[in-house]
């Protein structure tokens, strides 16, 4: 998470002199996180013996 006034990671590295530009969005909402989240679970069926309808 990102807070100036905390122990965050953002916070800590920054003390460090890295810059950090905070991505402030669910992991969800990245198409390609997402992608592996359905091929995953495709995966999984796949596994199990059955298929998606």
């Amino acid at each position: 998470m990102t807070d100036p006034d905390s122990c965050c990671f953002e916070s800590l590295l920054e003390k460090e002199g890295i810059t950090v530009p905070p991505y402030l969005h669910g992991i969800g909402e990245n198409d390609r996180v997402a992608e592996i989240y359905v091929q995953h679970a495709a995966d999984m069926v796949e596994d199990v013996g059955t298929e998606l309808k």
